[in-house]
């Protein structure tokens, strides 16, 4: 629906109906190739395949964290915690470390309490590592 908070509300739905079928469509939507989704939708579509938990979202979910909508990255980098996949840990390790400047306070924030959640090895010594 071109009106966005229609189309946030489908997306919405979509995590709470817990049809693995709209994995690739609310993929789609968070990777927004074609610069379509608003970042409402783009941010209620990350949160619905956290919901969902498929692995096949990881993609999707590792593109999402670098949306240029702080809101849409910090709903990404949540959903990878709620997927718990492991691969995720490093490029949110990237996130917090913030090399290029990319990331909002805000965003880098919400990579390390998702990091806390993981009990790998090298998320527990990142997190220990870091300063005060």
């Amino acid at each position: 629906d071109p009106v966005a908070e229609v189309a946030r509300d489908a997306a919405l739905a979509l995590g709470e109906l817990h049809d693995d079928s709209a994995v690739d469509a609310l993929c789609a939507v968070v990777v927004n190739r074609e610069n379509y989704f608003h970042s409402v939708v783009r941010s209620a579509a990350a949160g619905s395949l956290g919901k969902l938990k498929q692995e096949r979202a990881l993609d999707a979910l590792l593109t999402g964290l670098r949306d240029p909508i702080a809101e849409a990255s910090q709903s990404a980098i949540r959903a990878l915690g709620d997927l718990g996949d492991e691969r995720a840990v490093a490029p949110l390790i990237a996130v917090v470390q913030n090399h290029d400047g990319y990331f909002l306070p805000a965003v880098r924030q919400a990579a390390q309490e998702t990091l806390a959640t993981f009990a790998h090895p090298v998320a527990v010594h990142f997190l220990r590592t870091l300063p005060g």
